[in-house]
């Protein structure tokens, strides 16, 4: 029998008959998923129950509660409470979504806007992540260096030539070749006669200084001079060990015992030394020459002399160094361009250094020695690690001659794979292998971390200082580079630390470097460059600018105070001489009425920089060049704030007036400034607080002395600058009585005054001039010779006056620092005494 199924039929089993009687149809309602969720969520708000248990009171199977952040479970234990979702099998932390949400909204907030002040973004930019990716990465181990942050992919557009419709028109920063952009106007620092760089006409002969004409005929050999006059061989051995331990750190060209033992062939057994041998010699001679005329005004004439001799008795065997492939010559043509590095003026400076970059980029010492073909006789250890210094050594003079004061640079980093010399000791390796055991320890610390500064140069040229981007493109152009050289600096802090016995060089090294820091911030953020007109980005650029010009003050006045370091050269005082152009700048931006101790303040810190030409100006032997560039505007910026200076007010009784009647400065602590990105701080080394001093008394002239009862009012300041400072007291003639004015002249700077004023320490307390090299050379048994102590009344750059009283600790002036003097102009610039100096 059979029974009807209980099935209802599906609709595909039905029959459609038009003529059946109609069905009944179902209302169509338009789906929206968040009805369904709001079922949901009503469901789950009707019943205690939770929706959902975390993973762990799940599989303890404990009661979970719905707290959004973490259940009460997991609160006790301090555990995080994570859900895994049944659908996708991700464990996600209770409130992570509502956490990712409001982080999208703000970041979507962000950049709207971003874009409605810069624009859209541009197509074909680098992805954030993989920004966070290697930000988060260690330096040692970062991605390989390229030139460009993006992609470089050649445009399909053929268009010839490319100049000058099809590329952009080439900039300048503030610094072109030796003129510096000052904001009100430029100033070339080589814009002066320099005797021992003069020209003379073509057709002259046999006259041999560091001139361009002179240096050409003697390359090319139309004049040759004749065997120099050598200095003993026990003084040859001294001032080549000087060379060794002092410059050698920074250049490590030669290795120091092949060199010494060399030195002692070249007098012993002088048959066995080759051209090249015999020029790396003379060349450390008329670098040592040239270093101690600097120092020695007295006898600078005839040290000159010795220099220029040397120094073109070597340049007479260029053609043998040209065509001789041998490591050696490679070694004397690198001498002789770290001899051109340390001139007053570029003359043929970059073109040489050049010539020479050519010519070891011929003989691929770009390239690593394990990946080519080298001499048979340069396989050894000795001379790869030889080959690496060489060519590291003349990049960086010419990165440090050339891009770094916008001229441009003839290569790409991407074409090197040089790494960098092992950081060893000479001692530790020779031509049969390196010590099996090394101490750990480097000879040339510096260059190694010098090496490291040269791309930063490079980018900083190619992407700020020779293009002008978009404002949104340069701001992050900005951020990246400011980045990369906090981490230089950064990392050379953090090698330092493995240091355990720190030696005076590496102090000397560190200050060195945290001016080469501050430069490139200068540089970098300099309103020159700036393409954003955003009033907030150019009025933070200015004082990163301003901070960074207050670091090199403070790091010239420690060097030349305790280490006599300052690396004084026409591209190092370019950097000086923008620091000062832009803090003139930013007092004339930011003019308004001010304190007397603002006001001070300021004119202390302008009679700082002022104290810096001085010395610039001494060193470079520029006739005053420098000062009478700045004085006129430092001059015209204190009168204009002179008359908006407000009254002070009016303090209890008793209480110290803020102008000294003594010395013409405020007692009152520094302005507070915001700290910097880089702030100095030197390392306390017992071994070092011997160097810790304040600054010399100056000589003056008489007519530079103020009356005996100078004004109390602050407005009585308005009193002219000296047209020059008096740095170096004269030798007395034989039979003069000690204090009395001498008729003497110096060959050198006849314009200074022989006149002492009365009251003056005597000119036996005052310690040598500081100059380039960082030691005084004819004292052998101590490299940087310390300062007598202060007295009482002068306070140590970087003391507690700065430190104290909240300032800045990278720029601890306070007024009185620097009037340690009869009057408020006596700032105690450097004087050279002849007893201390011959």
């Amino acid at each position: 029998m059979e029974t009807a199924s209980s099935k209802r039929p599906t609709p595909s089993s039905t029959t459609t008959d038009d003529s059946a009687p109609p069905t009944k149809k179902i209302k169509t309602i338009a789906e929206v998923p968040a009805q369904y969720s709001d079922a949901v969520r009503k469901k789950l708000a009707a019943t205690s129950r939770t929706g959902q248990a975390c993973d762990r009171c799940k599989e303890r199977k404990m009661k979970c509660d719905s707290d959004p952040v973490a259940c009460q479970p997991c609160r006790q234990k301090g555990l995080r409470c994570y859900t895994t979702d049944r659908v996708t099998g991700h464990a996600r932390e209770r409130g992570e979504s509502d956490r990712t949400e409001n982080e999208l909204s703000f970041l979507r907030d962000q950049l709207a806007a971003y874009q409605q002040r810069y624009g859209p973004l541009q197509h074909g930019e680098p992805s954030s992540t993989g920004l966070a990716t290697a930000s988060r990465g260690s330096i040692s181990h970062a991605a390989p260096y390229t030139a460009s942050s993006t992609v470089s992919v050649p445009d399909a557009k053929y268009v010839g030539w490319p100049a000058p419709d099809h590329s952009e028109r080439l900039h300048s920063g503030p610094v072109k070749g030796t003129v510096v952009d000052i904001m009100d106007g430029t100033i070339d620092i080589a814009d002066w006669e320099c005797d021992m760089m003069k020209d003379y006409p073509e057709e002259t002969m046999n006259k041999f200084n560091l001139s361009r004409t002179s240096i050409v005929n003697t390359i090319y050999g139309y004049q040759r001079v004749g065997d120099p006059k050598l200095p003993p061989k026990e003084e040859a051995l001294r001032d080549s060990n000087h060379f060794l331990v002092i410059m050698s750190q920074y250049v490590p060209v030669v290795h120091r015992p092949s060199f010494m033992d060399l030195v002692n062939r070249f007098y012993d057994r002088p048959e066995t030394v080759t051209a090249a041998e015999r020029v790396q010699v003379v060349i450390v001679f008329a670098i040592i020459a040239h270093q101690t005329a600097v120092r020695n005004h007295l006898h600078s004439a005839e040290k000159f002399e010795e220099s220029h001799s040397y120094f073109h008795y070597g340049l007479g065997f260029y053609r043998e160094l040209l065509h001789d492939p041998s490591l050696a010559s490679m070694q004397a043509m690198a001498l002789i361009i770290v001899h051109l590095r340390n001139l007053p003026k570029p003359g043929i400076s970059w073109n040489y250094c050049h010539e020479v970059l050519l010519r070891a980029i011929e003989l691929e010492y770009h390239r690593d020695p394990d990946k080519i073909q080298l001499p048979d006789d340069e396989t050894d250890p000795l001379s790869k690690e030889l080959r690496k210094r060489v060519f590291h050594s003349i990049l960086g003079v010419c990165v440090t001659t050339g891009c770094r004061v916008g001229l441009p640079a003839p290569w790409q980093f991407q074409h090197i794979d040089l790494p960098l010399p092992k950081p060893i000791k000479d001692s530790e390796i020779s031509k049969h292998g390196i010590a099996p055991e090394p101490s750990g320890q480097c000879d040339f610390w510096p260059c190694l971390h010098l090496a490291k500064l040269l791309p930063l140069l490079t980018e900083l040229h190619n992407h700020i200082v020779a293009v002008r981007k978009p404002a949104a493109e340069y701001l992050r152009t900005v951020e990246a580079l400011n980045a990369k050289i906090i981490a230089w600096r950064q990392d050379w802090d953090d090698s330092m630390r493995s240091e355990s016995n720190r030696h005076v060089n590496l102090l000397v090294a560190t200050l060195l470097f945290e001016t080469w820091a501050a430069e490139y911030q200068l540089n970098l953020h300099h309103p020159v460059c700036c393409t954003s007109e955003d009033p907030e980005v150019i009025e933070r650029h200015l004082d990163i600018c301003h901070k960074s010009a207050k670091r090199l003050l403070q790091s010239f006045h420690i060097l030349s105070s305790r280490y006599k370091g300052v690396d004084f050269t026409w591209h190092s005082t370019l950097a000086y001489a923008t620091g000062f152009g832009i803090t003139l700048y930013v007092y004339r931006r930011r003019k308004g009425p001010m304190t007397v101790e603002q006001f001070e303040a300021m004119r202390n810190e302008l009679k700082g920089w002022t104290s810096l030409m001085a010395y610039a100006d001494l060193v470079l032997r520029t006739g005053n060049h420098l000062q009478r560039q700045f004085q006129p505007r430092v001059q015209a910026l204190e009168e204009e704030y002179r008359r908006l200076m407000v009254d002070q007010c009016p303090k209890p009784p008793g209480t110290q007036n803020p102008i000294s009647t003594a010395n013409g400065s405020s007692t009152s602590p520094p302005i507070n400034v915001e700290q910097q990105a880089i702030s100095f701080q030197e390392p306390s080394n017992p071994n070092s607080l011997k160097h810790r001093n304040s600054f010399p008394q100056s000589m003056f002239m008489q007519s530079q002395m103020l009356p005996q009862n100078p004004p109390q009012s602050p407005f009585s300041h308005q009193q002219p600058w000296p047209t020059t400072y008096t740095l170096l007291p004269q030798p007395q003639a034989q039979g003069q009585i000690p204090g009395q004015g001498s008729a003497l002249t110096s060959p050198i700077f006849p314009s200074f005054s022989q006149a002492t004023p009365s009251g003056l320490s005597p000119p036996g307390t005052y310690p040598p001039v500081p100059t380039s090299l960082a030691s005084l050379l004819n004292d052998s048994g101590n490299f940087y010779m310390g300062y007598q102590t202060p007295p009482p009344n002068q306070n140590g750059l970087g003391g507690t006056a700065g430190r104290g009283g909240g300032g800045d600790p990278s720029m601890a002036f306070s007024p009185n620092h620097y009037f340690d003097g009869p009057g408020p102009l006596t700032w105690p610039l450097i004087s050279m005494p002849p007893g201390q100096q011959s």
